[in-house]
């Protein structure tokens, strides 16, 4: 059965990624994975450009280089993220329960509105994989699997979750919930454990000066939505190539439509769908 949803989720999330065209927060991680180097890329997160890590950037930028620059590899570390929570949701919950309730959990897990991260190109699908990810190598570690490894892939893996969205440091606490619980019932605390949960959030000292400069942002009002931060006062040194002349209407017609939009219009931005060059030419204003 593990087979079937397997080759289910790639034909549906896969098609999906790769016929609708990308929307308004999707074009701007489009274009930021396609700055010319890391310290480019930095700037620009620096400035507001973007309120997530770099993280989903660099991934997307490597996809980007493998596949080339469609709609299907912009979205790929989604679809991965996204598939790796799926098979760590299997594996969490038919080691426990037995294969058949493993299968209704990932079922549960795709009936939400969870799913539709899937085939965007955003850091939300990737944090799902690897919050998994981190919880299938705490289960390994407090059952003593190859303990070592265990914790360095929890260590890896909170440290990740932390650069692909700041507010990944939420999901620490059901983690330390249940090492609680555990060392309250064992009457022993797991002191190794417990370091690598809570030494993870010093990762964020590297991300510092990327959200004081978002902070910064936000306090003088630069950062909302369709504001020029975005493609006017955070300027992102695009090549001057074709593709990219075909995309400024697109992305002018982006700003222009925020503007008009309230912030809260999370609908109406998504109304704005932009095909990439090479699949057809223009922007598409569909719901897709």
């Amino acid at each position: 059965m593990a087979p079937a949803l397997v080759a289910l989720f790639v034909l549906d999330a896969g098609l999906r990624a790769s016929i609708h065209p990308l929307w308004f927060d999707e074009l701007l991680s489009y274009h930021l994975s396609r700055l010319p180097d890391l310290g480019a890329l930095w700037t620009a997160l620096r400035q507001g450009a973007d309120g997530q890590p770099p993280l989903a950037h660099l991934l997307i930028r490597f996809s980007h280089a493998l596949l080339g620059e469609g709609e299907l590899a912009t979205r790929l570390p989604s679809l991965l993220g996204f598939g790796a929570m799926s098979v760590a949701i299997y594996c969490f919950i038919g080691r426990r329960a037995g294969r058949l309730y493993g299968v209704a959990a990932v079922l549960f897990a795709w009936n939400t509105w969870g799913y539709e991260y899937s085939y965007e190109a955003r850091p939300y699908a990737l944090l799902m994989g690897l919050t998994g990810l981190a919880f299938l190598c705490w289960r390994a570690a407090i059952e003593g699997r190859s303990r070592r490894w265990a914790l360095a892939g929890l260590a890896l893996s909170l440290a990740a979750m932390l650069s692909s969205h700041y507010y990944a440091g939420l999901l620490l606490l059901p983690l330390a919930v249940g090492e609680g619980v555990r060392a309250y019932q064992r009457r022993k605390i797991d002191w190794p454990l417990w370091r690598v949960i809570g030494l993870s959030p010093l990762v964020l000292l590297v991300y510092l000066p990327l959200i004081l400069g978002l902070r910064a942002g936000r306090s003088a009002g630069r950062i909302r939505a369709g504001d020029d931060a975005l493609y006017g006062r955070v300027r992102l040194p695009l090549p001057a190539s074709g593709a990219v002349r075909h995309q400024l209407p697109a992305r002018n017609g982006v700003a222009r439509l925020a503007r008009r939009a309230p912030r809260s219009d999370h609908g109406c931005m998504r109304r704005f769908r932009h095909r990439l060059p090479g699949n057809a030419a223009g922007a598409d204003h569909s719901t897709g």
